[in-house]
């Protein structure tokens, strides 16, 4: 009977899991008649949400490798799968097999959490490295009005992970390939920031015509007030975590005291398949909150 019922919260666990997000209205079934217009929006939102997550995971490469650590992303989805089963362990050992599902889920998200912050954390480095690239090459560029020669003089004074990248591009054109459009496009490629493709757009149109060099330092400024902005706003959401946790540790307090506590000062068994259940769900909501209100209110970001 325990296991049925486990199997049946699983169950439920998952549908809910599977129904975030998804249209509430009923869906019409016509295999003859073409695909409507929200048809063809659903494939193309399934196919945004891929790209989505594939250009995700291809910047954590990118981050690993620029940190010289290239496997450690398969290393942290291996350390999370060891943690699932932990977690599967934990609820057997506790004799709540309701939680053996919400833990496993719970301690797989730690690796993925930690590197979520690492990714974070690297967006914030990029971007204060970017703006003093952009800075001084942009300032180079009206004075030399050669890409080449801007990037190249500046290269001592730019730091990683943005250095690599102008490294490359100057290489790229002297050894490889002398078009400037190539380098400035691959140079493109290889940042995730709107900024910096409209400021690599702009200065693939100053190679075509020098009069627009000025065009270059008012994306810097455009850079700058996006990173202002971004901490003013960080503060602003800092009492509203403050206030979550607060919340969400008084909670941990109150479940704690209601399920041992209590029924062990008054000699109460609280130990059946009914109060497990509901202690599961209290521990699966409080764990889907926690997690989304890290992920959310981690830090804002301007990127598209």
């Amino acid at each position: 009977m325990t296991m049925l019922l486990v199997l049946a919260f699983a169950f439920i666990a998952i549908a809910i899991i599977l129904t975030v997000g998804t249209n509430k209205h009923p869906i019409d079934i016509n295999i003859i008649k073409e695909p409507s217009l929200k048809q063809i929006s659903l494939k193309k939102l399934i196919r945004k949400k891929g790209n989505k997550l594939t250009r995700y995971f291809s910047n954590l490469q990118s981050m690993y490798e620029t940190i010289s650590q290239k496997n450690k992303l398969y290393t942290m989805l291996l350390f999370s799968l060891i943690l699932a089963i932990v977690g599967i362990m934990a609820g057997v050992i506790i004799r709540n097999y309701f939680l053996c599902p919400v833990l496993a889920v719970a301690l797989a998200f730690i690796p993925l959490l930690y590197i979520q912050f690492q990714y974070i954390a690297y967006k914030k480095l990029l971007v204060e490295e970017l703006e003093t690239a952009l800075s001084v090459v942009s300032i180079s560029y009206e004075r030399t009005e050669s890409i080449e020669a801007a990037i190249e003089e500046n290269i001592p004074h730019i730091n990683e992970p943005v250095k690599s990248i102008f490294s490359a591009a100057v290489f790229r054109i002297k050894h490889i390939n002398p078009n400037i459009d190539s380098a400035i496009l691959d140079m493109k490629d290889k940042v995730d920031h709107f900024l910096f493709k409209e400021w690599c757009d702009a200065l693939r149109r100053c190679n075509h015509d020098r009069t627009l060099k000025h065009t270059l330092r008012p994306i810097v400024n455009k850079l700058t007030n996006v990173k202002i902005v971004t901490n003013e706003l960080n503060n602003i959401l800092f009492r509203a975590k403050r206030s979550f946790w607060q919340l969400f540790f008084l909670n941990i307090l109150i479940l704690f005291i209601g399920f041992y506590v209590l029924p062990s000062s008054f000699n109460v068994d609280m130990h059946s398949a009914s109060t497990d259940f509901v202690l599961a769900v209290n521990v699966m909501v409080m764990i889907f909150c926690a997690i989304k209100a890290v992920l959310e209110t981690r830090s804002v970001s301007f990127d598209n």
